[in-house]
């Protein structure tokens, strides 16, 4: 036992180091191996008990589960936002403590829900459901709609709209199976 009150440090019978801290274990070196705060490091750097944050030996960190509240990977000015793992397999990318992505263990992606069912899955209440703009622009190009419509925009003119298996072009309210405008300019 060397050291000064209230820091000791002991070195055990088989080689091994331990730090304590006011008469508690704080720091321990075994086999190569520094634990913080975990008695029986298992990685070359381990922090924490129960699902420590660790370090192995070939430069892999590896972190607890973490939810969405609490990812395992976050940020220290926003701890609600970041990364974890809900299922084997399911990678989770939150933000404001709630799943906003998922990619699950086929390869799925899901946005605004956390049970894709096709390679890219999107759900969601707003409208434009989904949409593409073209470079910085505000204005859509293409959308689809929470009514299920297709329409491809010029600017802020719908040019061609497809909904309830019926084609329009210059209304987004086809009332036939084919319906153009007559105030489309030529």
């Amino acid at each position: 036992r060397v050291g000064l009150n209230p820091t000791i440090l002991k070195i055990l019978s088989n080689g091994n180091f331990v730090i304590q801290n006011q008469g508690t274990d704080a720091i321990y070196l075994r086999n190569g191996n520094l634990g913080i705060g975990n008695s029986n490091p298992a990685d070359s750097l381990v922090v924490g008990g129960g699902t420590p944050f660790s370090i192995t030996s070939a430069g892999l960190a590896r972190a607890s589960v973490g939810s969405a509240a609490s990812p395992s990977y976050s940020f220290a000015a926003d701890i609600n936002t970041g990364i974890y793992l809900t299922l084997s397999d399911n990678l989770n990318l939150v933000t404001n403590g709630a799943d906003r992505v998922r990619i699950d263990s086929s390869g799925r992606v899901g946005i605004a829900t956390t049970t894709p069912s096709q390679p890219l899955t999107i759900a969601g209440t707003s409208d434009p459901l989904f949409g593409l703009a073209r470079g910085q622009s505000t204005s859509t190009v293409f959308r689809v709609g929470n009514d299920g419509a297709l329409v491809v925009q010029n600017q802020t003119f719908d040019v061609v709209t497809v909904k309830n298996r019926m084609f329009s072009i210059g209304t987004t309210n086809p009332g036939a199976t084919l319906n153009v405008s007559s105030s489309i300019d030529r």
